[in-house]
């Protein structure tokens, strides 16, 4: 539900949010139908101003990425499931703010680049990492393409892909990808703060038609 125009989805699955067909089907995506229909339904004039934050429970884990063996037994997960996903969380009508509570590892640091903005702990703590060239799997076409889209040089792509760097909130932040820090007591009301400043963007209903034709290029 709303508070103050600033809708949340909290991630609770057991033990590090780990993301497989069910997780998306009948949690994440079932969670963002219901804040885009709650939203909608609300408008007059204008759609109200309003964004959505995206965080994990816990201090340890945003999300520690794909369950892998089912992803890879389901044969229809990743054209059919995955990547619809991704494009509806990048193309969300709303502005949307990840609030990076712990480490999120692969599939996880790609659901935190889905996002418009990303609040992360000045503390270092909840390391950011595209960590499978450690278990020798490749990078599926949807996850590449966020990834193409928000590391945009050689030397960021070479270090988060090939050498599976492990990024702290504060070096992502200096590069640009963490739009703010602060301390963990605050990540809530700091994502709550600037999606108050930034929720104005959906009022006019053609902020999530600008980000779908930016995701499709």
């Amino acid at each position: 539900m709303p508070s103050d125009d600033v809708y949340k989805i909290t991630m609770t699955r057991q033990p590090d949010n780990r993301i497989e067909r069910d997780f998306l089907d009948l949690g994440l995506s079932k969670a963002l139908d219901d804040v885009e229909a709650h939203w909608r339904a609300r408008r007059n004039e204008l759609y109200p101003a309003a964004s959505l934050i995206l965080t994990g429970n816990g201090l340890k884990f945003f999300s520690n990425g794909l369950v892998l063996d089912k992803a890879l037994d389901d044969k229809m997960f990743f054209a059919g499931v995955l990547d619809p996903f991704i494009l509806r969380l990048s193309s969300f009508p709303l502005p949307t703010i990840a609030a990076v509570n712990g480490h999120a590892f692969a599939m996880g640091f790609v659901l935190a680049l889905c996002c418009d903005y990303l609040v992360g702990k000045k503390n270092g703590r909840g390391w950011f990492c595209m960590n499978e060239n450690e278990f020798a799997s490749t990078i599926p076409p949807g996850m590449l393409n966020v990834l193409s889209r928000r590391l945009n040089n050689w030397k960021l792509i070479r270090e988060t892909i090939l050498d599976c760097k492990r990024w702290t909130p504060p070096q992502l932040h200096e590069i640009g990808l963490v739009d703010v820090l602060c301390s963990e007591n605050e990540l809530e009301s700091e994502s709550i703060k600037l999606g108050k400043s930034v929720g104005k963007y959906a009022q006019k209903g053609s902020y999530g038609l600008l980000k779908h034709n930016y995701c499709t290029l």
